[in-house]
Order: structure tokens, then sequence, then C-alpha cells
């Protein structure tokens, strides 16, 4: 368990030691789900990490529109 103080801003802080358990880095893209009573905070896949390896590099507009459809993917799965 992690805890974190909510700013006056609505702002949280992701502890150091929660992000080394996620893997997440610097500048990384997270999704936030919200349920019932609880909130989940995962890393997302960064496309762009890929850039190159498949002979062209993404656009940022690629990515988002990766994201947004894996975001949308899992919101439908959970009704």
């Amino acid at each position: 368990m992690f805890i974190s103080t909510v700013s006056s801003k609505g702002q949280i802080t992701l502890p150091v030691s929660a992000r080394a358990v996620l893997g997440i880095r610097k500048h990384d893209k997270v999704c936030i789900e919200t349920g019932k009573d609880r909130i989940t905070i995962k890393p997302v896949f960064n496309i762009l990490s890929f850039s190159g390896s498949s002979g062209r590099a993404f656009s940022s507009a690629d990515e988002k529109k990766a994201v947004k459809g894996h975001v949308s993917a899992r919101h439908l799965a959970r009704k």
C-alpha cells in the first residue's frame, strides 16, 4: 500500500516505490481508471519507444489514437 496526499490543486505525487514497482519513469503516460470506490493507475504502453523498429516513426497523433483505442477497449470490456 502506498499513501499520497492530494494537493490544493487536486494533484498527487506517485511515490518512488510505487513507480518502481510499476516501472513508471519520468514522462511516461499512465491510465487512470475509476471504479465505485477506487482509482487505479496503470502504466500505458508507449508506442513511440519502438519508433523506427517498424521502418517508420509514429506521430504523436498515432500514439494518442492507440492510447484512446486501448482505453476504450478496456472500458467496454468492463461493461
